[in-house]
């Protein structure tokens, strides 16, 4: 029996021109409460991704990528860009693909690599102040202000880093260049400064801070951080098993988006993934107030999941898909858990596109080869035929996030997906049309509750009844697993193709 469960809750520079508007800002982000205002919706769907054109700047696609949150991709346009001859990028441009790569590594809260890229940013600025001083006054002023921009980035990291006095003699230079940021350092505290540095960083840069990581406290002992397009993982877990769940979660993502529906939401979703069960539950115990004991949980008042190492890919999926249908307002609660537990149990391999897609490839961008969804419907253990509800009851008596009732609600996402109807019933939900029907899952298999229910027993009997051939061959299936190699997973195929012809429902 899976513990899975979910939570719901209510959920360009500007340059800083009064003392008051700081202490204000310093005031709110020091709240860094739950029920927050969630950040304004970023829509990522099949078709929507940046496109490489011939001619473009990597500036350009970087922006492009950095605007949709896909923070690997950005990285990586970066990264082709400053490699590029000097005659092809300008200093200018330069400078700005080093001061959005200090951004992106301040967001994953990757303080270091995040002042190296505004150090990179300042020795570009100085190089153009030297070479340009007969440019015009509002290149100059430009230039000054991006300088200006970046030393007052360094001082946010340099403060969260600890290093806070030297975080005070950088963002004194800082304000030096950007005379309009009016307060006095020199009668703050070091704790007032960091508070009121990062209202001002936060101002300057316009851009909204991942809500659940903000506060810092919350990534004590979780030192390693894999930043992907639309999952930050923050772990004490080795770098391999990092890159397994981060290829899993962006897999999941893909397929959602192309095969299901457009994912919308805020992205990219922080997720923390700990060694052990144990600490797993005591973060979410002493962090967000959380105490019932879980393997795994999406909370969408804060953007993140919460789990641990050898969760199980299964779970894992789970939870991932809670996020990706998260913005789905008029999901049925049957619904809320039954899809994503229909998702425990499944084979799939990862893919990476290839390498002569157009233009260039930015990092791995793993895929899904799936066999049909999902091949063990429920745990035999639980209940017969004789036992299970009518689907209409179970539609009609589910409520929110039910771990006992989830059993149940999965089978009915296992039946949606065997009559080949998940992604109708998920589109009109989208698009909160009953087609007259008064359930989603009428109107996706255009059928009433009275022929749903007489189909629906007959499908749990072939499936639930021992000695049956589906019944047999379902349990004779292994657990999920997913192939790194396509080849692994043709092996796979063939190693169970007796058993796998005999699962078709």
């Amino acid at each position: 029996m899976q513990d899975c469960s979910t939570l719901n809750f209510i959920g360009r520079p500007l340059n800083i021109i009064a003392v008051c508007a700081i202490l204000l800002m310093a005031l709110v982000f020091e709240a860094g409460t739950a029920c927050s205002a969630a950040p304004s919706e970023v829509t990522l769907q099949a078709g929507a991704l940046p496109q490489y054109d011939e001619g473009q700047s990597q500036l350009d696609l970087a922006r492009k990528y950095y605007d949709r949150r896909m923070y690997k991709s950005a990285l990586a346009a970066i990264e082709t860009g400053l490699k590029e001859p000097t005659g092809k990028v300008s200093d200018d441009d330069r400078m700005e693909l080093s001061l959005l790569r200090g951004t992106i590594e301040r967001t994953a809260r990757r303080y270091t690599a995040a002042i190296q890229a505004y150090n990179q940013a300042m020795v570009i600025g100085r190089a153009i102040a030297s070479t340009n001083k007969n440019q015009s006054k509002k290149i100059i002023e430009r230039n000054r202000e991006k300088m200006g921009n970046a030393l007052a980035f360094m001082a946010i990291c340099l403060c969260r880093l600890g290093s806070r006095e030297e975080a005070r003699k950088v963002f004194i230079e800082s304000r030096d260049l950007l005379e309009s940021i009016a307060i006095n350092v020199n009668s703050a505290t070091n704790s007032d400064m960091c508070s009121m540095v990062d209202a001002a960083i936060d101002e300057i840069d316009g851009k909204h801070a991942i809500d659940v990581t903000y506060k810092d406290s919350l990534l004590v002992g979780l030192d390693n951080i894999e930043v992907r397009d639309h999952f930050i993982f923050y772990t004490d877990v080795p770098p391999e098993r990092i890159r397994h769940y981060a290829d899993i979660a962006e897999a999941q993502y893909d397929y959602v988006d192309h095969e299901l529906l457009p994912v919308k939401g805020e992205f990219p979703t922080g997720v923390f993934l700990f060694k052990t069960k144990e600490a797993s539950r005591k973060f979410l115990n002493d962090k967000f107030n959380f105490h019932t004991n879980v393997l795994g949980v999406y909370i969408s008042g804060r953007n993140a999941i919460v789990t641990f190492d050898g969760v199980g890919d299964g779970v894992f999926v789970h939870e991932i898909t809670h996020k990706l249908l998260g913005h789905l307002q008029h999901l049925e609660f049957w619904a809320e858990e039954g899809i994503p537990a229909s998702f425990e149990t499944f084979y799939a391999w990862l893919d990476r596109y290839p390498a002569d897609r157009k233009g260039p490839v930015f990092g791995d961008k793993p895929k899904y080869g799936f066999i049909d969804l999902p091949r063990k419907p429920i745990e035999f253990r639980v209940m017969t035929p004789h036992t299970l509800p009518k689907l209409s009851t179970i539609v009609a008596r589910s409520s929110h996030a039910h771990a006992y009732y989830q059993k149940v609600q999965r089978l009915v996402g296992c039946y949606l997906i065997d009559k080949g109807v998940l992604q109708t019933y998920l589109r009109l939900t989208a698009a909160n049309d009953l087609r007259g029907y008064e359930s989603f899952v009428e109107a996706a298999l255009d059928k009433n509750f009275n022929e749903i229910d007489q189909d629906f027993r007959v499908w749990i009997k072939r499936v639930l009844t021992p000695g049956s051939v589906a019944y047999d061959a379902i349990k004779a299936l292994p657990a999920s697993e997913i192939f790194e190699d396509q080849k692994d997973w043709q092996k796979f195929l063939e190693t169970n193709k007796e058993i796998l012809g005999k699962t078709k429902i």
